[in-house]
């Protein structure tokens, strides 16, 4: 097959879980054998279609700041979306994969489908309904027409999470969308050695109110009296970094808090990933969270909130972690539950087992291959 990626972010030069999960994919899919493109926005210097790791990649066009105070900026995605239509025709392809965020970019690959008639795959990680309009206000009305618009583009749809396909509106759709998880590389984490810094709660993500950092420094807080010891490490940068160093100030957290900022080796967040025994991510709006996956197969438990919009609590089994409501009392007694089920990891060996292959990337990978083949027969 000859298969094209449509995203506008491109790993590893940004590294969100939707490029990671592209890049992940896309090179095991070339290993089998198949020839794979990704169309993104040009982050290297050079011509303007590279190879890396096997994959074809075309720069439709110079790369963007993609955020602006935390949210994803909208005349970007248009332009973006405009400048894919004569990439995409110059370089014919079996199947195209879209990401279904930001939204644009999916109707310039329907169009192309279209006229090339070949199969398009929407993959969908989010889905905001009503929450539109708490994201952009009465705008949101707009923001939620295009998002239903693309549900009607392709009766191929791809989810990574249940939490996806249940907010997903079942009127109107063609066909059932297809659940095939996100992933990580436990033979590629197995290598990596912990870190010196010991920790009792690590936070791996972007500084951003949707996350709620501020949460888990309260939560930290209400702990301290209890844990006299406590430690916490926050990786990660965005536009509430300053809000909540203060924070950590003002609560007198400063030996209690390590917050390195954004790093960018991925092997140094494992690294102290394993040198932690529980991962928090107390967020209201989440796709599948790879991170989650990651905190796991290092032996941490996972603490993440119950919020309908946050797909990783998918992740949750009883073995390995909880899921609470957002706020500091809840997330406070949640790490403590975990903490002190700290060492049991061994007496769910089995569980763990069929968790790691379930979410592996070469597992995932096959999967893919599998609904592109089946998608591609029916075409």
């Amino acid at each position: 097959m000859k298969i094209g990626f449509v995203y506008d972010a491109v790993f590893p030069e940004t590294i969100g879980g939707v490029e990671k999960r592209i890049f992940e994919i896309g090179i095991r899919l070339v290993r089998k054998g198949h020839e794979v493109h990704l169309f993104g926005m040009k982050y290297w210097d050079g011509p303007d279609t590279i190879q890396r790791n096997g994959l074809v990649i075309h720069g439709v066009m110079p790369s963007y700041p993609l955020y602006t105070n935390g949210r994803r900026k909208i005349l970007p995605a248009i332009w973006y979306a405009l400048r894919l239509f004569f990439p995409l025709l110059q370089n014919r392809v079996d199947i195209l994969e879209c990401q279904n965020f930001p939204y644009f970019s999916c109707f310039s690959a329907a169009f192309i489908s279209r006229i090339r008639r070949i199969p398009l795959v929407v993959v969908w990680h989010e889905f905001w309904g009503d929450y539109w309009y708490d994201y952009i206000g009465r705008a949101g009305v707009m923001g939620k027409l295009i998002e239903r618009l693309c549900l009607s583009l392709s009766p191929s749809l791809l989810v990574d999470a249940t939490t996806v396909r249940d907010a997903m509106p079942q009127t109107g759709l063609s066909v059932s969308p297809v659940l095939i998880p996100c992933g990580t590389d436990r033979s590629s984490i197995a290598e990596i050695p912990a870190s010196p810094v010991q920790s009792h709660v690590i936070f791996v993500g972007r500084f951003i109110p949707e996350k709620h950092p501020e949460i888990l420094v309260s939560a930290i807080s209400r702990l301290k009296g209890k844990i006299p010891d406590l430690y916490a490490v926050f990786i990660g940068d965005g536009p509430m970094m300053k809000e909540v160093k203060s924070q950590v100030m003002n609560l007198g957290l400063l030996s209690h808090v390590l917050m390195p900022g954004f790093v960018a080796d991925h092997a140094e967040v494992i690294s102290y990933m394993k040198s932690s025994r529980v991962c928090v991510l107390p967020s209201e709006r989440e796709g599948f969270g790879i991170v989650g996956i990651e905190a796991i197969l290092c032996n941490l438990f996972f603490v993440t909130s119950n919020h309908p919009r946050n797909a990783a609590q998918d992740l949750v089994r009883p073995w390995n972690g909880v899921v609470c409501d957002i706020s500091p009392e809840s997330v406070a007694d949640a790490i403590s539950t975990c903490l002190q089920r700290y060492g049991t990891s061994q007496e769910y060996a089995d569980e763990r087992r069929d968790f790691c292959y379930r979410h592996e990337w070469d597992t995932i990978a096959e999967q893919v291959e599998e609904y592109y083949t089946t998608v591609l027969s029916l075409h």
